[in-house]
């Protein structure tokens, strides 16, 4: 598929420890999933880097998924050697990967299932590393997450369950070559309101949990006890004291470098009133401490949603959806970029876009970790089914002068 240009590349300004930094981003609309804005969970991770390409995990028509590939040509290839599995299960995927490894967690309503992939260095592709580990659920799930213990430990899963008129977060470890028996379902919380979210990602050389609570108006968050059986969890603390949580989700990233920042969340609660929602970054210090920072609060008709954390350039990034006015598809959006300090405590300048105002552009997805270098590439879509690629690179030095 030749991709169809999206935008003229933009030029920003990033600052990088007290450096004024120019970065390029160019946005390129170059995958056709026929499925309606296939990037959507901005808890999950859709898009990789490995073996010296770009990959994604995206729904593929009415069921079913599909594995892209970005080639030298830069054009997005689907890996048809896969289709035949994937086509049979969940499309909607949270993409864990490292070195020659890859997992997806998927899951369509009750029915969960992992599928691992394995690098074939002979036919310089991934190919299937076990039969699907498949789980079925006795009520209807919501988005699912996926991480690891340290480097070598178990996997843990996430996601809120509903049951009848219970609402509860629920994990299951699973082994590191995702193997049978897959472990016991082990709730952490229950009693919360159907609209409330959970993510999981790794801390230190264990994994935490972070859910809202929408009745009681907080963040929570714990964490595994090392060495314990698969329900020894600390007792949860409250990460951040919200008004009320606008069920955006809740995006979590673990920095490269933990000495001075373990973790970082980011999601949506209300500003001054109902009518106008603010966007919030969480920071888990190297004492073990949260803070939070709100900001991009809505102060016109457009409205901050579905935010993502990653960290780039030695700092938190937070990308975002602007949705504005409604159309009979959808809105008018844009997806803006602010920038943080390196310790999250205080924003770096104005949001800066990423892609211009288009009809119905939402969700983005960035990937759980970022190549060494400076560049990246995330992925937003629209209802569609297109996906739209956003490069995002330090400008060379000739750049940085202009």
């Amino acid at each position: 598929m030749r991709p169809v240009k999206f935008s003229a590349i933009i030029t920003i300004l990033l600052l990088q420890l007290s450096v004024v930094v120019s970065s390029a981003l160019a946005a390129d609309l170059v995958i056709e999933t026929y499925s309606a804005y296939p990037t959507q969970g901005n808890s999950q991770s859709k898009v990789w880097f490995a073996h010296e390409s770009w990959w994604s995990w995206l729904p593929f028509g009415p069921s079913g998924g599909r594995i892209w590939r970005l080639g030298q040509d830069s054009v997005w290839s689907a890996e048809e050697h896969l289709d035949r599995t994937l086509r049979l299960l969940p499309g909607n995927a949270d993409v864990w990967t490292d070195g020659d490894m890859a997992a997806g967690a998927l899951l369509e309503s009750g029915r969960i299932v992992i599928q691992a992939l394995a690098w074939d260095s002979l036919k310089n592709q991934y190919g299937m590393s076990s039969i699907p580990l498949s789980i079925i659920e006795e009520g209807t799930a919501g988005t699912i997450t996926i991480d690891r213990e340290g480097e070598q430990g178990a996997f843990w899963i996430c996601y809120p369950l509903t049951s009848g008129k219970n609402v509860k977060v629920v994990v299951r470890r699973l082994t590191p070559n995702f193997r049978w028996p897959v472990g016991n379902s082990v709730t952490l919380v229950e009693k919360l309101d159907a609209n409330d979210v959970c993510a999981v990602a790794r801390v230190d050389s264990t994994v935490g949990i972070m859910w809202s609570d929408i009745k009681n108006k907080v963040l929570r968050f714990r964490t595994r006890i090392p060495g314990g059986d698969e329900s020894q969890w600390t007792e949860p603390v409250t990460a951040a004291q919200i008004e009320k949580i606008p069920y955006d989700g809740i995006s979590l990233c673990r920095p490269p470098d933990v000495r001075a920042v373990k973790l970082l969340a980011a999601t949506s609660a209300l500003g001054k009133d109902k009518d106008h929602p603010v966007l919030v970054l969480l920071v888990l210090d190297a004492a073990g401490t949260w803070h939070s920072l709100q900001f991009a609060e809505q102060t016109g008709s457009e409205k901050p949603v579905h935010p993502v954390v990653f960290w780039i350039f030695g700092r938190p990034v937070v990308a975002y959806t602007l949705a504005g006015q409604a159309t009979q598809e959808a809105s008018i959006n844009q997806v803006l970029v602010q920038q943080f300090s390196p310790d999250g405590s205080k924003t770096l300048g104005d949001p800066l876009p990423m892609v211009p105002q288009t009809d119905g552009i939402d969700y983005v997805s960035a990937p759980k970790r970022l190549p060494a270098g400076g560049s990246s590439l995330m992925f937003c879509s629209d209802y569609l089914g297109r996906v739209v690629e956003i490069g995002l690179k330090v400008a060379k030095q000739s750049e940085q002068t202009n």
